[in-house]
């Protein structure tokens, strides 16, 4: 966990999506500024040059929790669509392969 220092605060507005939500863009400890807004900590209340706690991966491999799209329930079950697929895909074919075919014999006719 950080601080950050927070440079602007937008939204609040119930107009646009993710309404009522306010959004801070914010540098680091050493003036750099990230490339997401920070919804987590920035309220109403929040003013530019105000300190917020932020948690994130120093190494960038995972976006900040609480940023600006930082993903729903939908985003992460949307990766799943794929392996869902695969799994279909093997079932239909073990299932098919599964079934056999065989032709009947048929009885030659008897002649009286």
């Amino acid at each position: 966990m950080e601080s950050v220092v927070v440079t602007s605060v937008d939204g609040g507005s119930t107009d646009v999506p993710g309404g009522g939500r306010y959004l801070c863009s914010v540098i680091d400890q050493y003036g750099v500024p990230m490339k997401v807004r920070i919804w987590r900590g920035c309220e109403q209340t929040t003013r530019p040059g105000d300190a917020i706690a932020v948690v994130y991966d120093v190494k960038g491999r995972v976006p900040p929790r609480g940023a600006e799209g930082g993903g729903t329930a939908l985003d992460a079950l949307s990766g799943l669509g794929g392996w869902l697929a695969g799994l279909v895909s093997a079932c239909v074919v073990a299932v098919v392969r599964s079934y056999r075919l065989s032709i009947p014999d048929r009885a030659a006719p008897t002649t009286p």
